[in-house]
């Protein structure tokens, strides 16, 4: 109830009625709307039917979506059906039973241009000819909505000024949002957003507690000062409006296959969501997909550059009838926001790679931590550790380096080097060496646990053969 009431007192605050003319008219006298809304909830799923003159404009609600331009005629209507149905007289009822256990309930609030007002609620109990005047008016302004199904989604720069630069926001499909005050601010917000009724609330969860409200439509988002906790940096005044973005560069599209039965599941991961932003759309392969088992369809993730730079895009691939994994992009974006998939030679692309994962050594029940190595070697065995856990018997005597035997061969990079505790080596094509102590030579250094620590290690790897387990983690 506590949020009902913010958001009404948003939406009053934002929409003010126009200032009164004339008083006194005869409640027979049709009179021009300047905000109209009505909610309908109980035992029914939330709906909001709403007409609203904005920046000399009137846009309607019906149930879904954002606010739509409406044709002057359709305020004409709605006011023709509150005096046919003399909705005047409503004006201040508040009835409810208190018997019923379930029901409906219904929340009216009408401005007119002349600043005379409906206000009127009800649990249960209703006014005269509520259900005849409710029906007739959610028809008319569901009919005025129009067939466009436009969402919030998308990316939006504030008008006013940003922090040395443009604010930029971001809308994902997911339900989550970025925001970016400007280029010269070090703080990347970002939290959940949801439709409220009419509204648009982000909540913050990147580190602050923070709740903004937006009424959204399809030309623009304009901030509700009432009920938000506003910006760090920009202060954003009431009715500051951010635009969808228009300045457009070329977009990248990823593809990823998938089925109605079980199909694998894809989402994203974008390391510097100030960068690029993605929107996401299926495709299906036949019309008729509902009477399809099983039915194929296309995932397209669509990129679009908000400001010049690069950053790692992870397409993460969710199978409940098959094997979980992921996919590695760069995407570069340049001046002119046109987002390409950024060149990197075979080599780049492993280092990057490679910085992201750690190599997991299980000893004796122990775990150690290892980074792997700029080279071949250590991409190979990448490779080799990508299906699944590799276990392995590391032989040795005492205090002596361990080895073992790979179950295939890997690509050399010798060098002369000085390997110390720690060191994981390869040898010879498939023979890898874990040292305990120095060791001089011309061999290949795959890995180095991290902070080694020669008697933890011997204590770990004990006095004779030990079994080890190796695999890879992911940092986020």
């Amino acid at each position: 109830m506590k949020k009902l009431l913010v958001l009404v007192l948003a939406l009053c605050c934002l929409l003010t009625a126009a200032p009164a003319e004339e008083q006194g008219q005869p409640a027979s006298q049709q009179r021009a709307i300047s905000r109209f809304e009505l909610r309908r909830g109980g035992y029914m799923v939330p709906r909001t039917f709403a007409l609203i003159m904005l920046d000399g404009a009137d846009y309607v609600f019906a149930g879904e979506g954002v606010m739509e331009k409406a044709d002057p005629a359709v305020a004409r209507e709605l006011a023709a059906l509150i005096t046919e149905y003399d909705l005047f007289s409503w004006n201040g009822f508040h009835g409810s039973d208190p018997r019923a256990l379930d029901g409906e309930d219904f929340l009216l609030d009408v401005a007119f241009t002349d600043g005379s007002v409906i206000h009127a609620s009800g649990s249960n109990r209703f006014p005269k000819d509520y259900f005849a005047a409710v029906g007739r008016i959610e028809m008319l302004l569901s009919g005025a909505r129009g067939s466009g199904d436009a969402g919030v989604c998308g990316t939006y720069r504030y008008e006013g000024a940003g922090f040395f630069g443009d604010f930029i926001l971001t809308l994902n499909p997911d339900g989550t949002y970025q925001f970016s005050e400007g280029p010269l601010s070090s703080y990347l917000g970002g939290g959940e957003w949801c439709m409220e009724g009419m509204m648009l609330a982000l909540t913050e969860t990147n580190g602050r507690t923070m709740y903004n409200l937006f009424f959204p439509t399809r030309d623009a988002l304009y901030f509700c000062k009432a009920g938000s906790d506003n910006f760090p940096y920009v202060k954003v005044p009431d009715r500051g409006r951010f635009l969808p973005e228009t300045r457009a560069g070329e977009t990248v599209e990823l593809s990823f296959r998938s089925h109605t039965n079980r199909g694998p599941v894809y989402t994203c991961v974008i390391e510097d969501p100030a960068v690029v932003s993605y929107a996401v759309s299926r495709e299906y392969d036949e019309e008729n997909y509902e009477e399809i088992p099983g039915a194929e369809y296309t995932e397209r993730f669509l990129f679009t550059g908000l400001r010049p730079g690069e950053t790692k895009v992870t397409i993460r691939k969710h199978s409940a009838a098959g094997e979980n994994g992921e996919e590695i992009y760069y995407l570069a974006v340049d001046e002119a926001l046109n987002v390409s998939l950024a060149a990197h030679t075979a080599e780049e692309l492993n280092a990057m790679v490679r910085k992201g994962c750690v190599l997991v050594l299980a000893l004796n029940g122990q775990m150690f931590y290892a980074d792997l190595m700029d080279n071949a070697s250590a991409a190979a065995l990448m490779d080799c550790l990508g299906e699944k856990p590799l276990e392995l018997t590391l032989r040795g005597d005492g205090e002596s380096d361990k080895e073992g035997t790979l179950p295939g061969s890997l690509p050399r990079s010798d060098a002369e080097i000085t390997a110390g505790p720690g060191d994981l080596i390869l040898r010879a094509d498939s023979r890898i060496t874990l040292c305990c102590g120095e060791n001089t030579g011309v061999f290949t250094r795959l890995a180095r646990i991290r902070g080694a620590d020669r008697e933890e290690l011997l204590s770990a790897l004990g006095e004779g053969d030990v079994q080890a387990v190796l695999w890879l983690e992911w940092n986020e």
